[in-house]
């Protein structure tokens, strides 16, 4: 595993070892998405809810785009996108 761990995992050695809390944010963001939101709304919907990127800070269009984008959280969709 090279470049910045994704949010939702950490390393341990080579590997990405997911972090279920994270992953839950993730399947949110995901379903907002799906529901019509765009990554501003979701941003401002996970900073009224007091969610946190990883380092403390508020969530931004461009952190909940790079979620939306990312293709490692394909194993977090939930069933309506399945179908």
């Amino acid at each position: 595993v090279y470049g910045p761990v994704p949010f939702g995992f950490r390393r341990e050695g080579n590997a990405l070892v997911p972090l279920e809390e994270d992953l839950g944010l993730v399947r949110r963001i995901r379903e907002l998405a799906r529901l019509g939101q765009s990554a501003a709304e979701i941003a401002v919907v996970l900073n009224r809810d007091g969610k946190r990127w990883r380092d403390g800070s508020g969530w931004n269009w461009p952190r909940v785009r790079r979620i939306l984008k990312n293709p490692i959280y394909r194993a977090c969709q939930t069933n309506e996108e399945r179908e």
